[in-house]
């Protein structure tokens, strides 16, 4: 009681339990463009060694709109914080599955991408992992399907000239996974 007048709250206390298993999700490579088959593995592995076994697997691949920001690949990128940030938009699911996980502890799956598509997407892989005790376990992963392999910007060397001066562009040519330049 405040001031005259009751105030109430509730909570809720659960157990924790501490996972026994860790779930992973990969796939083959890092981005695809439209019309790829993409390759995901589920693996789970106790964390006292053995692998996963006995254990089912549901699974779904959600499809989200996805744009390149502006300041990717730029001298600016270090003022923001990119290791998560990925825009989406739109999300939707497309595919579901279940299947059991096989004795080595992996199960492996594919689908196609549109093949006529005439926007970016990132995709996300999800698999929902209940071992033979019932323990629930998940794991992620996300990869881009783009129009093309890689992406071009052009920018001014400076933003400033003066009149007749001759003015420089700087143009890169990145492939979408960042980490190869694309040969053009």
């Amino acid at each position: 009681t405040i001031g005259g007048n009751n105030y109430t709250s509730t909570f809720a206390v659960e157990e924790y339990k501490k996972p026994e298993y860790e779930v992973q999700v990969k796939t083959d490579r890092q981005s695809y463009t439209r019309g790829s088959r993409i390759t995901a593995t589920v693996k789970a592995d106790y964390y006292f060694g053995s692998p996963g076994t006995e254990a089912k697997v549901e699974w779904q691949i959600i499809r989200a709109r996805y744009w390149r920001p502006w300041w990717k690949g730029t001298e600016w990128e270090y003022l923001y914080d990119t290791d998560d940030w990925t825009p989406q938009y739109g999300q939707q699911t497309i595919k579901t599955g279940s299947d059991e996980i096989g004795a080595d502890g992996t199960l492996s799956f594919s689908f196609d991408t549109e093949k006529e598509e005439t926007e970016d997407y990132t995709y996300t892989i999800r698999a929902q992992v209940v071992d033979a005790s019932r323990r629930s376990i998940s794991g992620s992963t996300s990869t881009q399907v783009t129009r093309g392999e890689y992406y071009v910007t052009a920018r001014p060397a400076r933003y400033v000239y003066k009149r007749g001066e001759e003015v420089r562009t700087i143009v890169n040519v990145t492939a979408f996974d960042g980490e190869r330049p694309a040969s053009a």
